[in-house]
């Protein structure tokens, strides 16, 4: 693996002892660790555990200022698994934080996050696999090599058939840095696809056997593993012999095409379809690069929290993780705690200093659902800290800097709350950067069958057989006013699924009203 941009420099290969290999024994795994752009492997153990962090105890020592001392121990052996020591920056698997003590399985080729650094246990064969992230000029060989030899076969009968090849660009912007992008292109791939940067944030792709659609569906594989990591991609892709049958022709402007995506950023499982909600989409993806604060305002139910996520993800500060906390679901103490965190005891109960979450999500998006049941006292106190731009411990007297962008909600409507004395209009100022109201389920109609539809898919990938909805409880879908909503929907479909013991969910699984005479006569219409 090379580090990208002008200044290229050969990956760091640092060999760590290896106890293993003095008993004879051949380890299964090694430990790639990449930090400020430069990849390291360091073989491990057969079995026991392993120290990771900045202490020079540590049988692995990263150092870098986001790395503990003692940050975290990797335990090897016929399975493997990963925990926290009560790290400062904490260490995540599958995007979600670790509790200190409670080590946690994963899987080999699995990327896990301590602090800003990433760690993945790899088998030999994904450490011979990274190789296969090459110099540019290697790869355009590789390139007029496999032009050469498609050539070769289609213009003799003899030749041995050799299988269609696509070469893709991905344009892509977000806070990881090119090596940590490079990792996640090798992974997700082939394992005879190659992977070339020639420019800062460009990374080119050969996709090899890719007859059909098989290219296109491996690089969409591709960007869902990086937009998973708050990465923005934009791709083009080319396919050999159908766009070009040499470098240049498959490398022109005319033959590298767009390749369609989902809305923008937004996570796998938002479904937008109606034109009211892409409209929402548009404007939430131009206010997110702005890092204005957000208020997004709706019925419950409506998809307030997917919106949010969708905001942090076409966001500048995608790389990091969106901090949530609901506001209507802790005490007002509690709340406070939440929020701005309290020092050794400033109550009773409080045996240490505990950062809170504003403090902890320095950088980073923070999403306050149900913020119009925040209390009063509580509202004042983050009016202060949002307009000062720095945060005080409960106890403490000594402020520390805020740095977060706010991404709120609120089922209720504000303004009235401000006229009755029950919401803070500073307050409000701060939070409606930008105001998006949600609309409800019932006036984005054609949202309804396709998030039915997705429902129905995620009930089926859990625990149920496929399953699929008839024209006729398709009709009773939208006949629905949906006063809950997108909950409503999910709710129902979930509930269906199990009183289903067939492959079709027919209206008695529903359990909706009776059609009106203007639906049935559809209904009927629809069975003729």
């Amino acid at each position: 693996m090379t580090r990208t941009g002008s200044d290229q420099r050969t990956t760091e290969l640092s060999r760590a002892p290896d106890s293993s290999a003095a008993l004879g024994i051949e380890p299964a795994f090694s430990l790639l660790v990449v930090r400020d752009g430069v990849a390291s492997t360091y073989p491990l153990p057969a079995r026991g555990r392993v120290l990771i962090g900045r202490a020079r105890q540590a049988e692995i020592r990263i150092d870098h200022p986001s790395v503990s001392r003692e940050h975290a121990a990797l335990h090897v052996g016929e399975s493997l698994a990963i925990e926290d020591l009560g790290s400062a920056n904490g260490t995540r698997v599958r995007r979600s934080a670790l509790s200190a003590g409670a080590p946690v399985a994963i899987a080999a080729d699995e990327v896990i996050d301590l602090g800003e650094v990433l760690i993945v246990v790899q088998h030999r064969r994904l450490e011979q696999k990274l190789r296969r992230a090459s110099a540019p000029v290697f790869f355009e060989l590789r390139v007029e090599e496999e032009c050469a030899r498609l050539g070769a076969s289609s213009s003799s009968p003899s030749a041995s058939a050799s299988g269609e090849f696509a070469l893709a660009r991905l344009d892509v912007q977000g806070a990881l840095d090119a090596a940590a992008v490079q990792l996640l292109l090798v992974g997700s791939l082939g394992p005879r696809d190659l992977v070339s940067s020639p420019s800062p944030g460009l990374f080119e792709l050969l996709l090899l056997d890719t007859e059909g659609d098989a290219g296109e569906a491996r690089l969409e594989r591709a960007r869902e593993v990086l937009e998973s990591r708050g990465v923005r991609v934009s791709t083009r892709v080319a396919c050999a012999p159908r766009d070009g049958a040499s470098l240049q022709a498959l490398l022109g402007r005319p033959s590298l095409r767009p390749v369609p995506a989902r809305v923008s950023s937004a996570p796998s499982d938002f479904v937008v379809v109606d034109e009211a909600m892409r409209r929402v989409c548009r404007l939430l993806e131009r206010v997110a690069d702005s890092g204005l604060s957000v208020l997004l305002v709706g019925e419950e139910g409506v998809g307030k929290e997917r919106c949010a996520e969708f905001v942090h993800r076409c966001s500048p500060r995608a790389g990091h993780e969106l901090m949530r906390v609901d506001c209507a679901a802790l005490s007002e103490t509690q709340l406070e705690s939440e929020l701005f965190g309290y020092e050794r005891g400033a109550f009773p109960g409080a045996v240490s200093d505990e950062p809170g979450l504003l403090e902890s999500a320095h950088g980073a998006n923070v999403f306050l659902d149900d913020v119009g049941d925040m209390p009063l006292a509580t509202q004042v106190t983050l009016a202060r800290a949002l307009q000062t731009k720095q945060v005080l411990r409960l106890g403490s007297r000594t402020p520390r800097p805020l740095d977060v962008r706010v991404i709120s909600a609120t089922d209720q409507n504000l303004q009235e709350r401000i006229t009755a004395g029950l919401f803070q209009v500073d307050l409000y100022d701060q939070l409606s950067g930008i105001a998006v109201l949600v609309p409800p389920l019932r006036e984005r109609p054609l949202d309804v069958a396709p998030l039915a539809q997705h429902f129905l898919m995620r009930a089926h990938k859990l625990w149920r057989p496929l399953q699929t909805l008839s024209p006729e409880t398709l009709l009773w879908l939208q006949e629905h006013d949906w006063p809950g909503n997108v909950r409503e929907l999910e709710n129902l479909i979930e509930r269906a699924a199990i009183a289903c013991d067939g492959e079709v969910l027919e209206p008695r699984h529903l359990g909706l009203e009776p059609l009106s005479p203007a639906h049935e006569q559809e209904r009927r219409s629809l069975q003729r």
